[in-house]
């Protein structure tokens, strides 16, 4: 008996694995032909707020990266925004993309993530607001090859990295580093390297039940 949970947990596991990759894979495509046609990448999130008092993209994930506290992400499902997520790519901080290389010479990428938590526009909208208490930090990279006019996902997501962070309930800017290792094989031309933030857990905002990120930098350098 022991032995069946064993295999079931076994297959769950790599069935959810799977799921992860195609969901990275999709997401990818997704940002690569919104940019073709110059419409939104929804796929960078799971959710976002829509109220009627504002304007569609009024809490979407592009004000993550617009060096503007006083915007923000806002998930957009009924309750807290459990397992909801946001997709960042991480570059190299000269804003370069990262290619196996050199990343085979130094052997690991030095990643510095930077969060403005909950929604900081004033204090009064970041204590009625949500704030994330953890989160799951996965890291996925992917293989690209560049076509004359389109850009082509290579070869399946491969996950690098994922790691749990406890957020401080503060809207000052909070600071992380960790390291990651591209996949070996040079054999593609470059790695789109993607980070997946998920909600895990919340401090409770005293009105609301929406759940806010005001600003995500994360950018890589080569290390030794």
């Amino acid at each position: 008996m022991k032995k069946i949970f064993i295999l079931m947990a076994m297959i769950l596991q790599m069935l959810c694995a799977f799921a992860d990759e195609m969901l990275i894979r999709k997401a990818i495509e997704d940002m690569h032909s919104s940019v073709l046609v110059e419409k939104p990448w929804l796929s960078a999130r799971s959710s976002a707020l829509l109220e009627n008092a504002y304007k569609p993209d009024e809490f979407e994930w592009v004000n993550l990266s617009d060096n503007d506290v006083a915007t923000c992400w806002c998930e957009g499902v009924r309750g807290p925004g459990i397992n909801e997520y946001v997709l960042m790519s991480i570059d190299h901080e000269n804003g370069l993309s990262f290619d196996y290389g050199r990343a085979q010479r130094f052997k690991n990428i030095k990643c510095h993530l930077e969060i403005n938590n909950g929604f900081c526009k004033s204090q009064d909208l970041f204590v009625k607001n949500n704030r994330v208490k953890t989160c799951r930090i996965e890291i996925y990279d992917t293989p690209e090859v560049y076509g004359q006019y389109e850009i082509f996902v290579r070869a399946d997501p491969v996950k690098i990295y994922d790691s749990v962070l406890e957020l401080a309930d503060t809207s000052e800017t909070q600071e992380f580093e960790f390291f990651i290792t591209l996949r070996e094989d040079n054999i593609y031309d470059m790695p789109l390297v993607l980070m997946k933030l998920t909600i895990l857990d919340v401090y409770p905002g005293t009105d609301y039940d929406d759940t806010c990120i005001s600003e995500i930098k994360v950018y890589g350098e080569y290390a030794e």
